[in-house]
Formats: C-alpha cells, structure tokens, sequence
C-alpha cells in the first residue's frame, strides 16, 4: 500500500471519527446505567410516585448533542405534565436503547421502527404513540448523495463508499440491504467500503462533506435537517426513494404500571391542545402524537424476513 493511500485512509477515519462523536462534553447530562441488570423501584413507592423521575430515553436517530438539543424541552413537559421530575437518558446505538426499556432503566423511549420490532419480539416492547408528520404517520428511506455527485440512483453506487446509520435501522440499512438481497447482491459484494456512522445527522454529514460517496437515511431526518437551514448545512441530494412505511414510534417497558402508562399516553396525544405543547411540537416539525397498532410494522417485519432477520 502507498503512502498517499495510507494518508488518505488515516484522515478518512479521523474525520468519521469526528462527525460521530460529536461535543462530547455534554455526556455529563445523561444518566449511565448498567444495561444487563434490571432495575426495580426501591422505597415501597408506587411508580407513579411524584418523588420517582420519569425516565426517557432518545434512540440516537440523530447524534447525542444535538439530540439533546431537540428533545429537552419534549422530556421536561412531559415530566411537568406528570408532575415528576423528568430524566434525559440518551444511548449510544438503538440497541442500547431496546436494553434500556428491557431492564427498566427508562420508562419511555423515542426508537425506530424495526427496533420496535426486534424489542416486541425479544420482551414485549408495547407502542405507546406515533409522530403525526406533514398529516401522515408514515415516513421513507431516502439514499443519498452529495450535490456534486454524478450518481443518479441506488445502482449507480455500486463499487463505491456508503454509509448506514444503524444494524436496527430500517431506513437506514434494512432498506439499502433489502434492495442488494433483491438483486443477489450483499453491502460486502456491492460497495467498495460500508461504515456504520450511528446517526442520521452523521451520514448526512458524512455525504455532504464528501466522506462517502452515498448513505442511506431517515426521510424524517434529512427533510428536518434540510428544512433548518440556520442549523444545518446539507450539501447533498436524494437519487432513491422507497415506499413509505409506518412512523418510528414512542414506546414503553412492559413493566409500566396502567395508571402511569394512560397518563402517559393522554399527555402525549394532547400535546397539540395547549400552547406549550404546541410550541414544542412546532420546533420537531411533528403535527401531534397519535394512536398506532402493531400490525402497521407489518411491512417493515416483511423486509427484515426477506434478508433473514
């Protein structure tokens, strides 16, 4: 190997490495838990306690700070709302997230779709709501490339560099998968280098600097990024999209005592009713929360059989 090669590949990785990580000192506002050993309220109070927080926890669809950022004020008026105090609990990977709900480190948690899926499966994850976006509850896989790129679809990337945001997203790499299977092709035998960047922001940011040659991302995401142009500088464009698929839900453990779970899911489905709440959903460009069953992941269940999920 050259050293021009070995050069370019050291600053490949170094800049991955920066666009993921983020400002790392906002880490000393998240709690740290133990993941494999579950939690259990101590002091003999019932969980609707108003001394027992109320736990939420962010899947990293976008990067901690800006996570953080976005969701504070959502978390607070929840926890206003209930009149407990409310705790922000962000993870590193959607995997993370579902052991979160499964030990009971948190009682509620913001996940994608198909980790809702794995998380039902493995412990009983149950929907609490769904974001209502634009008048739909739905949202799509778009692929992705920067604005000077000569690539005009998903196939034009083959041999090239590609990013996925997470193993549990499906918009993210369930869908780029699901394409490849479909075409007898793998991401191993497709692309010449794939990279897992663990948030959407991160693989919009991957391709807008020139990074990668594509991604894959969550069409929630890139159109919230897009649309905040004061915030966000997206220097890329869409050459796929996919067919539309129910909405990355809000979810809660199993554990959660009935009463809590109701309060839960009235504060959350009236939301838009006062002006606090609307302020807030204003800022997510999210319409209102609102109802959704399981069987709207049908689709999502489908693709994941197709690759063997």
């Amino acid at each position: 190997m050259s050293r021009r090669i070995i050069v370019s590949t050291l600053i490949f990785l170094f800049a991955l490495a920066l666009i993921s990580t983020g400002c790392k000192k906002e880490e000393k506002n998240y709690k740290k838990v133990r993941l494999n050993v579950k939690e259990t309220m101590g002091n003999g109070l019932a969980t609707n306690s108003p001394k027992i927080p109320i736990r939420i926890a962010i899947a990293p669809v976008i990067s901690s700070t800006e996570n953080f950022k976005i969701y504070n004020a959502l978390i607070e008026y929840v926890g206003k709302k209930l009149q407990r105090p409310a705790v922000f609990i962000q993870g590193s990977n959607y995997a993370e997230i579902n052991n979160l709900v499964r030990y009971r480190h948190c009682d509620v948690a913001f996940v994608c779709d198909y980790a809702y899926i794995e998380g039902k499966k493995d412990f009983g994850m149950e929907i609490l709501v769904v974001p209502q976006v634009n008048g739909k509850v739905t949202y799509q896989s778009y692929i992705i490339v920067p604005n000077s790129s000569t690539v005009k679809s998903f196939w034009d990337l083959e041999g090239k560099s590609f990013a996925f945001a997470d193993p549990l997203s499906s918009s993210g790499y369930l869908y780029p998968k699901y394409l490849l299977k479909n075409k007898g092709e793998t991401p191993e035998t497709f692309f010449s280098k794939t990279i897992f960047t663990y948030g959407h922001d991160n693989s919009i940011k991957a391709v807008s600097q020139g990074l990668v040659d594509g991604a894959a991302v969550d069409s929630l995401v890139y159109d919230f990024m897009v649309a905040d142009k004061k915030a966000y500088r997206v220097n890329a464009k869409i050459v796929h999209k996919s067919l539309s698929w129910a909405s990355p839900p809000v979810v809660i453990s199993p554990a959660i005592d009935p009463e809590t779970r109701l309060m839960l899911k009235n504060i959350f489905l009236s939301m838009h009713d006062d002006r606090e709440g609307r302020l807030i959903l204003n800022k997510l460009m999210i319409d209102r929360f609102v109802a959704q069953g399981d069987k709207a992941y049908d689709s999502v269940r489908k693709m994941a059989m197709k690759i063997g999920y």
